[in-house]
Formats: structure tokens, C-alpha cells, sequence
């Protein structure tokens, strides 16, 4: 996955507000990949739906880079 800025993606999604903590723990996106809903809590992301939110979007991140993975692989056959 090419670097996405964090801060970028979360205004996207309209959570602007998580922008300091997670760019004090990660340098993008992808770094956050393997985030569960504990990590969140642990950065401060207390609102329920704020983390179902974020969860779902990095499930779908997580699910482009697979394909595109998978892609890039059968080129390479």
C-alpha cells in the first residue's frame, strides 16, 4: 500500500479529531492496518461508533491491499 496520510484519511471519514493521536503513534494508513478496537480505546477513541467507523474503513483498506496483492501476483506468473 502506497503511504496515505493520516491525518487526510481521517478528515475523509470525518474524524479529524483522532488526528493528533494517531500521528503521534503512526507515520500512515497503513500502520494502522492492524489496529483492533482495544488499540483505539488505547488512543482515546472512546465513542462507540467513531471506532465502528474507523474499524470498517480499515477493514476495507485492508481488503483493497489483499486484492491488489493478489493481483500483483498473478502478473507476476
Amino acid at each position: 500500500m502506497k503511504h496515505q496520510s493520516i491525518s487526510r484519511w481521517l478528515s475523509q471519514l470525518g474524524l479529524p479529531q483522532y488526528c493528533t493521536a494517531l500521528e503521534q503513534e503512526y507515520d500512515g494508513v497503513e500502520d494502522l492496518l492492524h489496529l483492533s478496537e482495544y488499540d483505539l480505546l488505547e488512543l482515546g477513541v472512546h465513542n462507540h461508533l467513531h471506532r465502528l467507523h474507523l474499524l470498517t474503513s480499515l477493514r476495507l483498506l485492508r481488503e483493497r491491499e489483499r486484492r491488489r496483492e493478489s493481483r500483483q501476483k498473478d502478473r507476476d506468473r
